[in-house]
């Protein structure tokens, strides 16, 4: 399978806004992809302690309506994998800055 999602993090984020779930979602994606490139769906909805994928998607859009983050799915692969978990993998992309994404 080719789906992934790709996020791109701003380099100077503050998180002063965030509820404590955004706050420990962006930080365990920011940490968990650079320190291993990519992490399956099911790794972070376990280390979430999330059990579907809607309350992650959630939390992505928070954090992108924030200018935390901006994050794009493979939408082929989104809507037509019905077991999310076992091939659907997270992505890093390039770091972007604040100014970037606020623009």
């Amino acid at each position: 399978m080719n789906g992934h999602i790709t996020i791109w993090f701003a380099s100077n984020p503050d998180l002063k806004l965030c509820t404590p779930a955004q706050k420990k979602t962006y930080s365990f994606l920011r940490e968990g992809l650079a320190q291993f490139g990519r992490l399956k769906v099911r790794q972070v909805l376990e280390a979430l302690q999330l059990k579907t994928l809607p309350p992650l998607v959630s939390r992505l859009n928070h954090l992108q309506k924030k200018g935390l983050i901006t994050w794009v799915v493979n939408l082929e692969m989104w809507l037509t994998h019905e077991n999310y978990g076992n091939e659907f993998e997270l992505l890093i992309g390039e770091v972007y800055t604040k100014h970037i994404l606020d623009q």
